[in-house]
């Protein structure tokens, strides 16, 4: 399956970035908007498993998905240097975990912005991590890069930074309403 690459970006912006900050700045605090930032978490997820074990191809004009599962497992080659990354793959690795973090955020709510900030940095690194190690066990034909799992690190924790902040001005409007 192939999909313009612009489509997949505005649609993942306003899926998974505008709505949620919306909901975050507009939606009262309540049963409500955790139901609502839950669905958005699961639909999330459900696509980054989609990602990781689909055979994603991203060029400036498409988007591929398919499913081929003849390769080995494991066995694969490990690029532990940022020598050949281009700038595509650095923007989709920065942007990738992002609306992760800003959801976080929201579930993080109760714990001031540094230490949710932190917990998204920590939960980053192990997800990176977790995101990679699959990429390198599954049969799939993914590569296996350090730089990926640094920048989602650094995602997860724009994200959460971002999603955090939203929910205090959240907190201080409806407090001056």
């Amino acid at each position: 399956m192939s999909i313009s690459t612009s489509l997949v970006f505005w649609i993942w912006i306003a899926v998974f970035v505008a709505l949620p900050l919306f909901v975050l700045s507009f939606v009262k605090n309540g049963k409500g908007k955790t139901f609502i930032m839950s669905l958005f978490l699961i639909l999330y997820l459900a696509l980054l498993v989609v990602f990781i074990i689909g055979d994603v191809g991203i060029t400036r004009t498409n988007v591929t998905i398919g499913f081929d599962f003849t390769h080995g497992v494991g066995g694969k080659v490990v690029n532990w240097t940022f020598a050949d990354l281009e700038l595509l793959d650095t923007i989709i690795n920065i942007v990738m975990l992002i609306p992760l973090g800003i959801i976080l955020g929201y579930f993080f709510r109760h714990l001031s912005v540094l230490k949710a900030v932190l917990i998204c940095w920590y939960l980053g690194f192990a997800f990176g991590f977790i995101l990679e190690l699959s990429q390198y066990i599954l049969p799939i034909a993914r590569s296996v890069q350090l730089s990926d799992a640094i920048f989602n690190m650094i995602s997860l924790f724009i994200g959460g930074f971002i999603g955090r902040v939203c929910v205090g001005l959240s907190k201080k409007i409806y407090k001056q309403k």
